[in-house]
């Protein structure tokens, strides 16, 4: 990498690392589920990615998307930056035709899985997440071990602390981000390569700021995510987990992501015993009785994970659902 080069990707991604991020970070994270699901995941050795379209975040990937063009097409600052009017447009259309490129081929294969981050010694979970992911308390609460998922440079998943912020604080940060881009811009020679270095760089900010962030009011949830970037999939690893998934009459687009080695995306350790810690069952009335616990364990038998059983707690949260 020259000089250049790291200077404009310092630029442009500087402000936005954080120090708390995978690897760096590697806490413990909970997935809420039913029942159902958490059979399905451990028959399958499997985890469904969802698509962020579908989340309960309407602020989320597209809207960050888009807020992020508009403002850098309508910045007067960046065209200030610009000697002449046609070097501008070079660099807009740099920026769109990746957009463009974006929206039509890599937006609607682009997947997530949610989870909230949990003490290492929690055994009984959060009762807000049982209340808004755990089947009302009736579910289980899939805690991994993030220090066990090996870290590959350049794989499709890209594993991230969601940040939350205001409405007005996205803008501020996405304003922020484009000022950056102006100073880069006054420092570095407006030849085509270092603007269609800058312009595809910025995207890739945008996405990851897109995917990341959250309104401040989901932050009790203290969010962790695994998303999927086809765009980043060169070998198409993965291309043929790609699926679908009916529910309620719905049909809905899904990753079913295998949890084994898989070159490029996925260590050569990577397996649901090794990543899986523990299984907390949520603090419904049901789940408490012993005909309720005893059947899960016999599920783990079925399933062949057996040694599941002696990391298998039932939230201790006094929690009624009606």
């Amino acid at each position: 990498m020259t000089s250049n080069e790291e200077t404009i990707i310092n630029e442009v991604w500087g402000s936005f690392k954080s120090i708390n991020n995978f690897p760096d970070s590697a806490p413990h994270i909970a997935h809420y589920t039913s029942i159902e699901t958490l059979e399905q995941i451990l028959k399958n050795d499997e985890v469904w990615l969802s698509h962020p379209f579908n989340m309960n975040d309407i602020e989320e990937l597209r809207y960050g998307m888009v807020l992020g063009r508009k403002q850098l097409l309508n910045s007067k600052n960046l065209k200030a930056v610009f000697i002449d009017e046609n070097t501008y447009l070079n660099f807009i259309g740099a920026f769109e035709a990746l957009f463009k490129r974006y929206d039509s081929e890599h937006v609607l294969d682009t997947y997530i899985m949610c989870f909230s981050e949990i003490d290492k010694s929690d055994r009984d979970g959060q009762l807000s997440m049982w209340r808004g992911y755990g089947d009302s308390g009736n579910g289980a609460a899939l805690v991994f071990d993030l220090e066990k998922l090996s870290h590959l440079e350049g794989s499709p998943l890209i594993v991230s602390k969601v940040a939350y912020s205001t409405y007005k604080t996205r803008i501020n940060e996405v304003e922020e981000s484009i000022e950056n881009i102006c100073k880069l811009l006054s420092k570095v020679e407006h030849n085509k390569q270092n603007l269609m270095q800058i312009a595809h760089l910025w995207l890739e900010r945008l996405k990851i700021f897109s995917l990341f962030t959250k309104h401040t009011g989901f932050i009790e949830e203290q969010e962790w995510r695994i998303a999927y970037m086809p765009d980043k999939d060169k070998t198409k690893a993965l291309s043929h987990l790609l699926s679908y998934h009916i529910t309620k009459g719905a049909i809905q687009p899904k990753l079913k992501l295998e949890i084994s080695p898989i070159d490029g995306v996925i260590g050569a350790s990577a397996s649901l015993d090794n990543f899986l810690d523990r299984v907390i069952l949520g603090p419904s009335p049901e789940n408490t009785k012993g005909l309720t616990l005893n059947t899960i364990k016999r599920m783990f038998d079925h399933t062949k994970k057996s040694d599941l059983k002696k990391s298998l707690h039932v939230s201790t949260i006094p929690y009624r659902t009606t």
